[in-house]
Formats: C-alpha cells, sequence, structure tokens
C-alpha cells in the first residue's frame, strides 16, 4: 500500500506539471509515504558499505542531472523528456546497462568500462589538454578520497591526479591487440584546445611524430547522423542523377527500419517522420501581443525588440534561453556589493567589499580553476573601479536599485495612436547640481557601447524617461518586468520635470589615456522635437509596431556576433534554409 500511494503522490505531480527534481525528491524522500530508504542506505554508506556509497553517488547524479537539464531548458523540461533524455544516452555508465551487443559491432565504451575488454583496433579519442588530462577536484558523496592514515586531509594532490589521468590512458591504450589510433584537437586560436601532454609523451617515447590533420570538414561524414544528412542532401538534390538519388533513398530506407532488441529505431533520425522543414510552414494566428492587451516595454527589452525582433521573440515569447553563464552571476555579484556600499551596509573598503565577493564566489561553477582566479582578478578591477567613481561623487547620490514606471503615449510609423506602460530598474539615481536627475546604469561588460550608439542608447533613454515621467502607482502590472508596487521609487518627481541625462559607468572598461577609472559614457538629456516628441518615444513607437505586427523578422546587425541563435537564423549564412 505504502508503494502504491508514493506512486500515485508521483503520478498526480507529473500530471499537474511537475519538474523532474520534485518528482524525483518525492521518490526519494518518500513525500506523504515516508520508506525510510534514503536514511537505510546513508547509515550503511556511512558504516562503510562500498555498494551504498556507490548508489549514493548515483543518485546524487541523478538530481545533478536533473537540475542541468531544467536550467538548460526552462520551462519545457517534464518528467517524460527527462526520462526520455535519460533511456536515450548511447555511452553506458553501468555494466548492467551495457547487454545485447553484438560481436560485430562498433562500442563505443569510456576508459573505465574498457578494462578487461580488448580489440584489434582501437580508438582513443579526445586526449588533449583540459580532458586528458582531467585535473580538476572531484569526490564521492561522502568525500572518502579525503580520508588518510592520519584521518581527513586534503584530498588528491594535482600530481597524483595526473598520474591517475596516465594510468587511465595507459588501460585504454592497451586494449588494441594490433593498432592503436590516438586522436586530438589542435585549434588554431590560442586559447583553443590543445593536444594532451600525455599524447605528446607517448609519442615521444615511441620516437614518432604526431600526425596531423588536414583542416576543415571531411571529405565523408565520420557519425551516422552525418551520413543520414549527407544521405538526404543527395536524395533531395533535383539536379543530381536520379540512380543516385534513388539508391541514396534506399539507404535512407534500410537505415530507419533498424531495430534493437526492444523494438526501438536505432537510427531515428533516418525517418522522414523526423525530418524538419519537409512540411507546410505554419501561419500566424495573430499578432504577437493580443491587441485588446495592453504593451509593456523594459529598458532591456527596447534595444533587442528593434535591434532584432527574432531574437527578441525567441527569447522572451518562446523562452528559447541559452544556459547562463559565470558572467552574469558575476555581475549580478558586483552589482549587489555596489548596491551595498551606497547603501552603507558595506564600508567603502576594497578589503571590505573583496570580502564579501569571496563570500559568496565559491558557490560560482567554473569550467576550471584559472578561469576562476582569473574573473576573480577582474571581479577585484570592477569592484576598485566602482569605488572610485562612487567616492569622486560628482553628483549627489539620491537613490539606488529603483524600480519606476510611466505611462507613455506614442505614434507608431503607421500613425496608430497607443498608451504603453514603460518600466525599468535604474542603478543609481543621482542629482547634478541644477537640481536635475541622472540615471546611472552599472555595467559589467567586456565590450564597449560604440559611442556612436550612445546619444540614443534604448535604455538609457527609458531611464530618462522614467525620471522625467515619474511613475504612477495606479498602473496595474501589466508585465513580470514591471516593479512592484513596494520596490516603487520614494523619489518625487514632477512630469514636466527636466532631467540631466543618463550614463552607462563600464565597471570592466577603464577610462584610457593613463587614467584607470571606470569609463563613463554619458547621454545628452533629452529634447523634444518640433512635434513636442522625444527621439526616445519614437523609438518607442517603432517597438509598438513590432509587437503588434503578426511575423517576427530577423534582422542582421552588430548583436549577431554574439547572438545564441545564429544557427538557427534566416539571416545568417548557417541559418539559412538548406531545404526546397
Amino acid at each position: 500500500g505504502r508503494v502504491i500511494g508514493l506512486l500515485g503522490q508521483a503520478r498526480a505531480q507529473v500530471e499537474a506539471g511537475a519538474g523532474p527534481e520534485e518528482v524525483l525528491w518525492t521518490l526519494w524522500s518518500g513525500g506523504r509515504h515516508p520508506h525510510g530508504w534514503s536514511e537505510r542506505l546513508r547509515a550503511a554508506a556511512l558504516a562503510g558499505n562500498r555498494s551504498a556509497d556507490h548508489d549514493l553517488d548515483a543518485v546524487m547524479a541523478l538530481f545533478d542531472t536533473a537540475a542541468r537539464l531544467a536550467g538548460r531548458y526552462p520551462g519545457f523540461l517534464g518528467i517524460r523528456t527527462f526520462v526520455e533524455m535519460l533511456t536515450s544516452q548511447q555511452i553506458p555508465a553501468e555494466s548492467v546497462a551495457d547487454r545485447g551487443v553484438r560481436a560485430d559491432a562498433v562500442r563505443i565504451l569510456t576508459a573505465h568500462r574498457a578494462k578487461g575488454l580488448e580489440w584489434d583496433e582501437v580508438w582513443v579519442v579526445g586526449v588533449q589538454e583540459g580532458t586528458w588530462p582531467d585535473l580538476r577536484e572531484r569526490g564521492s558523496t561522502l568525500r572518502a578520497e579525503q580520508l588518510s592514515a592520519d584521518g581527513i586531509g586534503a584530498g588528491p594532490r594535482a600530481a597524483d591526479l595526473l598520474e591517475e589521468e596516465r594510468r587511465l590512458l595507459y588501460v585504454a591504450c592497451t586494449r588494441a591487440r594490433r593498432r592503436l589510433h590516438l586522436s586530438a584537437v589542435d585549434s588554431p586560436d590560442d586559447s583553443g584546445d590543445r593536444p594532451s601532454r600525455l599524447l605528446l609523451d607517448i609519442a615521444a617515447h615511441l620516437g614518432i611524430e604526431v600526425g596531423r590533420a588536414r583542416a576543415g570538414r571531411p571529405l565523408h561524414p565520420t557519425s551516422l547522423d552525418g551520413l543520414v544528412a549527407e544521405l538526404r542532401s543527395i536524395a533531395m538534390d533535383d539536379s543530381g542523377p536520379a540512380e543516385l538519388r534513388a539508391a541514396a533513398v534506399e539507404r535512407l530506407a534500410v537505415l530507419a527500419g533498424e531495430r534493437d532488441d526492444r523494438g526501438r529505431p536505432l537510427v531515428p533520425l533516418a525517418d522522414p517522420e523526423s525530418w524538419w522543414g519537409v512540411r507546410e510552414p505554419t501561419g500566424a494566428p495573430g499578432p504577437v501581443r493580443d491587441p485588446e492587451e495592453p504593451l509593456s516595454i523594459s529598458g532591456s527589452m527596447l534595444d533587442t525588440v528593434l535591434a532584432c525582433p527574432l531574437a527578441w521573440y525567441l527569447q522572451r515569447e518562446v523562452h528559447a534561453e541559452t544556459p547562463r553563464g559565470t558572467a552574469t552571476s558575476f555581475g549580478s555579484i558586483v552589482h549587489a556589493v555596489a548596491d551595498f556600499v551606497a547603501k552603507g551596509e558595506v564600508p567603502a573598503e576594497l578589503g571590505a567589499m573583496e570580502a564579501e565577493v569571496d563570500r559568496i564566489w565559491g558557490e560560482l561553477s567554473f569550467e576550471a580553476r584559472w578561469q576562476s582566479e582569473a574573473e576573480r582578478v577582474e571581479a577585484r578591477e570592477a569592484l576598485r573601479r566602482f569605488l572610485g567613481y562612487h567616492e569622486r561623487a560628482e553628483r549627489e547620490l539620491l537613490e539606488t536599485e529603483s524600480g519606476r514606471r510611466a505611462r507613455v503615449d506614442v505614434v507608431t510609423p503607421s500613425g496608430v495612436e497607443e498608451t504603453v506602460t514603460v518600466t525599468g530598474f535604474i542603478d543609481r539615481i543621482e542629482q547634478d547640481d541644477s537640481g536635475r536627475l541622472v540615471a546611472i546604469d552599472l555595467k559589467n561588460m567586456r565590450n564597449i557601447v560604440p559611442v556612436k550608439d550612445i546619444p540614443e542608447h534604448g535604455q538609457l533613454g527609458i531611464y530618462q524617461l522614467l525620471l522625467q515621467r515619474g511613475e504612477d502607482p495606479s498602473v496595474a502590472e501589466e508585465s513580470g518586468e514591471a516593479p512592484e508596487p513596494a520596490a516603487l521609487s520614494e523619489v518625487e518627481t514632477d512630469p514636466a520635470r527636466e532631467t540631466g541625462g543618463a550614463a552607462l559607468v563600464q565597471l570592466r572598461i577603464d577610462e584610457g589615456r593613463g587614467s584607470t577609472q571606470a569609463r563613463v559614457q554619458f547621454q545628452e538629456p533629452l529634447v523634444p522635437d518640433d512635434s513636442g516628441r522625444t527621439w526616445i518615444e519614437s523609438r518607442l513607437g517603432e517597438a509598438v509596431e513590432v509587437l503588434r505586427a503578426a511575423d517576427v523578422v530577423a534582422t542582421a546587425g552588430p548583436a549577431c556576433t554574439y547572438c545564441a541563435y545564429a544557427r538557427t537564423c534566416p539571416a545568417q549564412p548557417e541559418g539559412t534554409p538548406v531545404i526546397p
């Protein structure tokens, strides 16, 4: 009865749309039907049971995988998709999962799984620095690797890890009876991949040179997916010989019909039902935003909408987001410490600021220790630049992290009048000698905004508009980005008040010409044109027309260099449709 009750609770969570982590935790803890398995497993592991310790590590790995995939596909990863991803993994981590392999098949294994096995010919791939040897710190849930005869130590040294990796490579290489192939990537970029020191040691020991493959794509595909892609390309090439196209179709049919022992397709990509682009394009049922719903536009949203509507749509509307990198966390930490200093919660001293950073820096995830150390140095320099700006005090600081909103009447390029809600969070509000308010945005970008873009930088223009028009507490919350009423600014503003401009303070970039102060990019105050409107109101009108349109258009521009959607963008060569 307890098991049935637990499964029923988990099923109810799945049907309610719960994520994998929530369902896994219910099964692990027992939810409303405690089973005690987790406590028994922990007790057995602490008693020295290696199998229980291994099982705990496996459970932790399962939760880590769920968390990683949930972060990669926010809002889309359900328990069914999660299970499908796990079952589709092609390299088994456990011996019990590796069964039913035919003797004449090519086997893909980890070095650990290959122990005790031999083949006439073996390929060991990925023998490059950072991958083999992998000198990152590692360990099990109970940190058994830190135990020694003298008690608990610091764990394996880097030299010990290197020797372990060397022995593991030896195991991989000695699986070959007749011929052994080792390969690595040698990137032409200074910061790219390099062949492993272990590969070079082997070559030096044998007295041979490491051969270099020709750069570029191989003449023929070297993977099953690549083979399917080449066959598809041949089959759909109207200018190709009919016999060649027929042969490609025949081979695709053979691949699509292959099944494993459980009846699952071995080459699902060969099935035309799985191909993208062969069906008729779908049409938009209506505008991007409901015409009956009011629009809300934030400072960060405006520039994205106008620079490339497709990128904005994929990121904000579809939530096809890429994982947040350490650069985002870097900026969040520096912003938080800067705010603490401005509010007097942390002394305006570099040592105290660094102590606050160190308190949470260890929570960031970096691929390598050197990256963490390099970014930590960058964080120190960013804090130093902020402290210099803060202490210089060219204007009086009134408020930090101020959430504001206002209603603005705009006219679209087509002549349609509409009222939009403008929202934004301003890092610092300062007041100049003339009593004018100045919006300050702290930036942690590696790349500076071009000087020519500052006069009509959308985010700064929005901030000026918010300072000029003030906030309207009666405006309903119409956007997930709009500030809560409790977060609204307490600084009173006059709708007719003149602003003193706005500025980006670049905390990662020096002012130049020998100065180590933060570079400040200043935008002049808003000035109405002959029609009584400012340039930012015109830009808002352009954004409204985009949001009210039925189609989103890909627009090429400078941001394409860093765009996460370039490979699927029709405005880029790599995103051009290849299916007629």
